[in-house]
């Protein structure tokens, strides 16, 4: 991607033109002649020291116009990869283009074709000492250059007329720059990762000392909910011992007047299901057992084994014991 300020120079045979760009806009222009590839040289670093431009403008591209950069259309190529054409060109470019007793530097693109179409090559050469030269005054004068190309070739990738020994170098410049970028990307990562686990590490510390300062109010509360449940346990306890003697009450009180005159209870003893037993003395147990039938005081009373005969007073009494079933309806 060329710089928004650049200058573009445009060389032919004998003659070259300098062009100061500005965001696609020409902001000076020159030209000038030259006799040989050293005066090319001379007249390059002249034309950038004349210009009357900043000097922001730093960067520079070059095209060669023909016949100065000579090009075939090549059909009889074998159909390699595009990035070993211009190896293949390179190595037989005395055959495709005239040298006239200098060396050649040449690069080749495949041309878009449509299907069924043979493969045609678009061949670009330019004498040695030419790019030497170019290249020379560049440098002289003070640019960093892009690239040198030929001009009016579009429809293929870039076709670059770089030395070998420049393309080589500017890889190697590339694959050390993207190595550096890979290095700092590792660091910045690690840096990253460093600091992620430093905040991690710290926080892990501040969430220890906050679950250390909540131990002893986490102990208090479990205390006081034990506490709770002990008090939770001790209220119903207290409840149900409360409906228990409500009901032994209540059906001592009902067995009670259920009783004949020459009847009296001496203890009695409620079971949680509501059952339990009565003990007592009368005249007759018999009697006592169905008067608590008929009266329904108690669920299904029953004699536990034979009365007991005593005298008391010199009359004769009967000790008993009444069985009897939780109840299944209310007392009358």
């Amino acid at each position: 991607m060329w710089q928004p300020r650049h200058w573009a120079l445009r060389v032919g045979r004998g003659w070259i033109r300098a062009e100061a760009v500005s965001r696609g806009r020409i902001v000076w222009a020159a030209e000038a002649t030259y006799e040989s590839c050293e005066e090319l040289v001379d007249v390059i670093g002249r034309l950038v020291a004349e210009a009357q431009v900043p000097a922001r403008f730093l960067r520079a591209r070059v095209e060669l116009e023909r016949p100065l950069a000579q090009r075939r259309l090549l059909s009889d190529l074998p159909p390699v990869r595009p990035s070993a054409l211009q190896a293949l060109v390179t190595h037989q470019v005395s055959r495709f283009f005239r040298q006239n007793g200098h060396a050649l530097l040449a690069d080749a693109a495949w041309l878009p074709r449509k299907p069924g179409e043979a493969r045609v090559a678009l061949a670009v050469a330019v004498e040695e000492p030419v790019v030497d030269a170019v290249l020379s005054g560049i440098r002289a004068a003070g640019l960093i250059l892009d690239d040198i190309r030929p001009a009016g070739v579009s429809g293929t990738r870039p076709l670059s007329l770089l030395p070998v020994a420049e393309r080589a170098a500017r890889r190697r410049a590339a694959r050390l720059d993207l190595r550096r970028w890979c290095v700092a990307v590792v660091l910045l990562w690690l840096m990253a990762g460093g600091v992620v686990g430093v905040e991690r590490w710290r926080e892990r510390g501040r969430i220890d000392r906050e679950l250390g300062a909540l131990v002893p109010s986490l102990a208090a509360l479990r205390t006081a909910r034990q506490t709770m449940a002990r008090a939770e346990a001790m209220v119903d306890s207290v409840d149900a011992g409360e409906r228990g003697r409500g009901r032994l009450v209540s059906r001592f009180s009902a067995a009670s007047r259920s009783l004949p005159d020459s009847a009296a209870l001496t203890a009695i003893q409620l079971n949680a299901d509501g059952s339990g037993r009565l003990s007592g003395i009368a005249r007759r147990a018999v009697d006592v057992v169905a008067q608590l039938e008929r009266t329904r005081a108690i669920a299904g009373p029953r004699l536990d084994g034979r009365a007991i005969p005593e005298t008391v007073a010199g009359r004769p009494w009967e000790r008993f014991t009444i069985l009897f079933g939780p109840p299944t309806g209310r007392a009358p």
